[in-house]
């Protein structure tokens, strides 16, 4: 038979001989003993709240209230530092992409130069080659005129 922590606890747990002793109890916090206290009268029962316990759970109150103020602000906080982060990434993100457009269309302007610049180059090479061709032909005819010059002045002779 299978026994769990409740079947091994004493059916009577309020008796004095099976309860822990006050000081002991994790659960109930006692008062401070005073021998003679004014606060307590015989009409008190150890169930109803004395002024200072009262007190003490006021103060509790206000310092739970105090302290979920305190988490409040500071969550607050947390949030609006990774808001400010976030838009931070935002705008590095934003210029990173404008630097990288920026770039793109510099390097089209670089390479529509180059383009240019070996267009330019071609041509004035095809012109140079021209006209040291048309010269060539030029010197060329010059000779076929001295030659056959002189070969009409040789048989009119």
């Amino acid at each position: 038979m299978h026994m769990g922590k409740a079947d091994l606890l004493p059916a009577d747990t309020n008796s004095a001989a099976t309860s822990c002793p006050a000081s002991e109890s994790p659960s109930v916090e006692s008062p401070p003993l005073e021998a003679a206290s004014a606060e307590t009268t015989p009409a008190q029962s150890d169930d109803s709240p004395t002024e200072e316990s009262k007190e003490l759970l006021e103060e509790s109150a206000e310092a739970s209230e105090e302290t979920a103020e305190k988490m409040e602000s500071v969550m607050s906080k947390l949030e609006k530092k990774m808001e400010q982060k976030q838009q931070e990434e935002q705008e590095k993100e934003i210029k990173r992409e404008i630097e990288r457009r920026k770039l793109g269309k510099d390097m089209l302007e670089y390479k529509r130069k180059q383009e240019d610049d070996q267009a330019r180059r071609a041509l004035e090479e095809r012109n140079r080659e021209k006209a040291e061709d048309r010269a060539e032909r030029e010197r060329i005819k010059q000779q076929i005129a001295q030659v056959s010059g002189s070969y009409s002045r040789a048989a009119l002779t």
